[in-house]
């Protein structure tokens, strides 16, 4: 079923959602599992889709830029996004300092890593970064900070954006980043092979 969280934005308007409501329904609470040959003509579909469609578009500097995060136990991930379309991925596997860190913490890593990563598109834009984690929408105005933390206010300074606090469920590929480890699946998700079909 995370492959349903994997389907590409603009499948929204091929009509993807219907074409795998068979799977989407299996999901429901109290639902009983049963395999259907809708839901085997479904997970074909939907295999398809994500194999053909478009999976990053090019920048426009004309146009908003949205970032968002997310930070798991183990790895950090990201999605540059406009007009509802990634842009750029970034996954990232914590270091063993950072596995210590507290949740905001970690999160406030996911968003320094990304902004790193993606400086050469966000420096003098101005953009959203979207957070599940409320402390680190109050972070520029924090009086006592670590060292550490006068380090990414400095950074974070460079940058002209507002945050957003959403919860986790509405960051569906930032979150499947975060929990990924294994640099492939960016790779998969940016690049479309041609056999990534039989690869599902």
């Amino acid at each position: 079923m995370e492959l349903l969280g994997q389907a590409p934005e603009n499948a929204v308007h091929q009509g993807i959602f219907e074409i795998v409501n068979p799977l989407t329904d299996l999901l429901r609470k109290n639902q009983k599992w049963e395999w259907t040959v809708a839901c085997d003509d479904a997970f074909r579909s939907l295999k398809q889709a994500i194999s053909s469609q478009p999976v990053l578009k090019l920048p426009q500097f004309d146009k908003p830029f949205e970032v968002q995060v997310d930070a798991s136990d183990r790895a950090l991930g990201g999605v540059l996004v406009q007009d509802k379309h990634p842009v750029a991925f970034e996954s990232h596997k914590l270091k063993d300092a950072e596995l210590r860190y507290s949740t905001h913490e970690k999160e406030m890593t996911a968003v320094i890593h990304c902004l790193e990563a993606w400086r050469h598109y966000l420096l003098g834009m101005k953009f959203t970064v979207f957070t599940d984690n409320v402390t680190n929408t109050y972070f520029k105005t924090h009086q006592k900070l670590s060292p550490k933390q006068v380090r990414w206010q400095e950074f974070l300074g460079e940058f002209d954006f507002e945050w957003v606090h959403g919860p986790g469920k509405h960051n569906d590929v930032a979150d499947a980043l975060s929990r990924k480890l294994v640099e492939e699946y960016v790779a998969a998700l940016t690049v479309v092979k041609s056999d990534f079909l039989d690869q599902i």
